[in-house]
């Protein structure tokens, strides 16, 4: 009965209008937003910036696992995630939240080291369930609503700490929270309640890195208020 019922709800999905880049009065690409890091999607590791650094490390078991063990409306929203925008989207952003994060870490350790940072996934995360897609759409631009720490205690950051500090935090913006093997969700999986840390069992074991996720919703993922963190 309970796959049933969430099959009925996935199945309205399907008549989804595909959302492109471009106006249909004009035929052309809208202005973009100047205040925004924007990229292409599926750009390289030798991109102009950092923020266009492509992620090749996925977090699909985390998306998986609330597909699979949330609520109803956890596994809606999931869902819509695997597939159903980001193939269509060409350009990004950042989450004006993440982008606020990284800001507060980069103050608090400012020689801490970036090579394990990211935000947009690599060409593959496009076949892949990860919130390292764009999948987000805010005004027909997409939204990566994930990032990637560097783990960096000599330089200043220990990614253990980050992780640590925002789980205590329940900060209202989180999704969940991977780190050294463990993940943390602030909704309730597989009836395991919500800001439990549990069992990571992805192939990755975000060893070198901690990996953020924020909740889809704008006023949300585009907050840019003070994230309760500490790198050490």
């Amino acid at each position: 009965m309970e796959r049933r019922r969430f099959i009925s709800l996935l199945l309205p999905l399907v008549s989804l209008p595909v959302h492109r880049l471009y106006s249909a009065e004009s035929g052309r690409r809208g202005p973009r937003h100047t205040t925004y890091p924007y990229g292409r999607f599926g750009g390289g590791r030798g991109a102009a910036s950092d923020i266009e650094k492509t992620v090749d490390v996925d977090d699909d078991w985390a998306k998986n696992d609330l597909i699979a063990g949330g609520s109803d409306k956890i596994r809606l929203r999931e869902a819509v995630s695997f597939g159903a925008y980001a193939a269509f989207v060409e350009e990004w952003r950042v989450s004006e939240s993440l982008l606020t994060l990284r800001e507060q870490i980069n103050i608090l350790a400012p020689k801490r080291a970036h090579g394990d940072d990211g935000f947009i996934g690599d060409p593959a995360h496009r076949t892949r369930n990860s919130d390292h897609n764009p999948w987000v759409l805010d005004n027909q631009v997409g939204v990566v609503t994930a990032f990637d720490v560097t783990h960096g205690p000599s330089t200043g950051c220990d990614a253990g700490a980050v992780a640590a500090s925002l789980a205590k935090s329940r900060d209202k913006r989180i999704k969940y929270i991977i780190w050294n093997r463990r993940i943390v969700n602030s909704e309730p999986v597989r009836g395991i309640a919500a800001w439990t840390w549990r069992p990571y069992g992805g192939a990755n074991p975000h060893d070198h890195h901690a990996h953020i996720s924020v909740l889809p919703e704008k006023a949300l993922f585009d907050s840019k208020s003070n994230w309760p963190v500490s790198v050490r």
